[in-house]
């Protein structure tokens, strides 16, 4: 595999392999130049097609930053304002949109929903801050049996239906699925347990 890169300065012409170092700053430059990167990095696979694509803005990741399974097939996009990440959408191998997360302030906050490869909803929540739900929380097994439908409000149970040992269920496939995209951060894909001896709750 190697590296195209577009930037300015023009570095050169035609495929070239340099090397992307982030700083002390937090910034990233190109190894050996002290201006700070702007350009576009493109990694090619074996095959000729791009593996990953990411874009720079004065040292920082601006706009999408990509990864592709196949020629023109995404696997994950993390879209970037200012270095920070705002949204991250991930993809299973058959092309159907398996996650659909917001970001703020480079964590996990706002609107998430995950679905099935099939198309069928698996979850959806949004998360609100120090990673605590808030609104509607819904969840699907892959029978299609609820697993959670429930109202919160700061990560406290206003209503719903909890069925029992989901909890557990939850954060271990959860755990699952981030230990196979290799992601370094951890997303929140999971929920608070109920009460001792409430695993079930139902509230008008």
């Amino acid at each position: 595999m190697g590296w195209l890169v577009s930037c300015t300065p023009q570095v050169g012409q035609g495929p070239v392999m340099p090397e992307l170092e982030r700083r002390g700053d937090q910034l990233y430059y190109l190894k050996g130049q002290n201006q700070p990167f702007t350009g576009e990095f493109v990694k090619v696979g074996k095959g000729g097609f791009k593996v990953e694509s990411a874009s720079y803005a004065a040292g920082k990741l601006q706009g999408p930053t990509l990864f592709y399974i196949k020629e023109e097939q995404l696997k994950r996009r993390t879209d970037y304002v200012d270095g920070k990440r705002v949204r991250k959408r991930v993809w299973y191998g058959s092309g159907q949109l398996k996650a659909d997360e917001t970001w703020a302030d480079d964590h996990v906050e706002g609107p998430c929903s995950y679905w099935f490869e099939d198309g069928r909803l698996r979850k959806q929540m949004r998360v609100v801050k120090n990673y605590e739900l808030s609104g509607q929380v819904l969840e699907y097994a892959e029978d299609g049996t609820v697993l959670i439908d429930v109202i919160l409000d700061q990560g406290q149970l206003v209503s719903g239906k909890w069925k029992p040992g989901a909890e557990k269920f939850l954060r271990r496939r959860y755990a699952q699925d981030e230990n196979g995209e290799g992601e370094k951060e951890k997303s929140v894909e999971d929920v608070p347990t109920p009460p001792k001896g409430e695993e079930v709750v139902t509230q008008p």
